[in-house]
């Protein structure tokens, strides 16, 4: 079911904000909103901008969700990839000697800045970007813990090993032994924080 309709009928296709506003009996500031969000169809008319009536009426009708809020059309958005990738090969000019545009491009650098933390932050507490010093800690255990294992394995099978005079054999006991070593090691618990 259509939630935007005609209610009063216009004097043509082509309208102005305020017209539009009365035609679908919404403020003017509302129209202004559908307008920002691209989500009215606006031609060139005598030299001014107008709304198409039918077109936008079925474009606001196409853009509502089914909790009444609004959808904007991705297809014309960049990707996240693509806008990361934009913001961080942007280089902006600070060598120069006009005021205005120096003052702009520091704003830039900086709102570029609080960006790009905002998305560590981000990824961060999605799990893709973790603390430095947490992994340092984490490989360091789980370092010691295998230089241990290792070592305990040299002392467990000597006296094995020097009774042992076939090369397949001495072969067999190293691997079976490496192997468990490092199914151990797999096997070992998640480190917590």
């Amino acid at each position: 079911m259509a939630r935007y309709k005609k209610l009063v009928e216009p004097s043509s296709n082509a309208v102005s904000q305020r017209e539009f506003g009365k035609v679908i009996g919404v403020t003017q500031p509302a129209v202004a909103q559908f307008k920002d969000d691209d989500r009215l169809v606006i031609e060139y008319h005598a030299g001014h901008n107008k709304i198409l009536v039918n077109e936008s009426i079925d474009k606001l009708n196409a853009t509502i969700k089914l909790n009444g809020g609004t959808f904007r059309d991705r297809s014309k958005e960049k990707t996240y990839d693509e806008l990361t990738g934009e913001v961080c090969s942007t280089q902006l000019n600070l060598e120069t000697k006009n005021s205005l545009e120096l003052y702009n491009n520091a704003r830039a650098l900086r709102e570029k800045a609080a960006a790009l933390q905002a998305d560590a932050d981000y990824q961060k507490s999605i799990g893709k970007l973790v603390d430095r010093d947490h992994v340092d800690r984490i490989i360091f255990e789980r370092s010691r813990q295998f230089r241990d294992t290792l070592m305990a394995c040299s002392r467990r099978i000597a006296p094995e090993l020097a009774t042992i005079t076939d090369i397949k054999q001495t072969e067999q006991l190293l691997e079976r032994e490496f192997r468990s070593v490092l199914e151990q090691f797999s096997k070992l618990p998640v480190v917590d924080q």
